[in-house]
């Protein structure tokens, strides 16, 4: 069924209330097995720790997302010993925006820095080594200049 098909059997409004719903499942659902797979535990093991059947789990977790509420996903996360916030859009948007404005105001200090002159008493002893085989000593006060002009990178962050 095409989305414009769905959209009218159901309602403009009514459809996009349960696009609204299913995303929020969707991402609740992703965070619970990004945690289960960080922590390296089963769903299984997850139902052992909260004391119930797996397939409380596997229908939480399923296509159905049945008996998945906030309560759920608060209870979910406490035994994994993690948490969760509830952002919208906008603030989740702004949160992105500043860490890239901190990674980009990061990458531009470092690429200002790496065109400073390096200046070190290591270049000066490393001319005055006198060369293999036959030739003259070179000396003379030396300086490198970092030449790599690294590129700053934006970083898109995805909640």
């Amino acid at each position: 069924m095409s989305k414009n098909s769905a959209k009218i059997m159901l309602g403009g409004d009514k459809y996009e209330l349960l696009v609204a719903e299913e995303e929020l499942i969707l991402h609740a659902q992703m965070l619970i097995q990004r945690v289960l797979k960080a922590r390296k535990l089963s769903q299984k093991q997850l139902a052992e720790r909260l004391g119930v059947g797996e397939s409380y789990i596997s229908q939480m977790l399923g296509c159905s997302a049945r008996n998945l509420t906030l309560r759920t996903v608060a209870r979910v996360l406490k035994v994994l010993d993690a948490s969760a916030i509830l952002t919208l859009d906008d603030e989740a948007h702004q949160h992105a925006v500043a860490d890239d404005v901190q990674v980009v105001e990061r990458n531009a200090v470092a690429h200002e820095q790496s065109k400073m002159p390096l200046t070190s008493d290591a270049w000066g002893a490393i001319v005055d080594l006198k060369p293999r085989g036959r030739g003259r000593k070179k000396s003379g006060k030396a300086e490198a200049f970092a030449a790599y002009d690294p590129p700053c990178h934006e970083l898109a962050l995805a909640a």
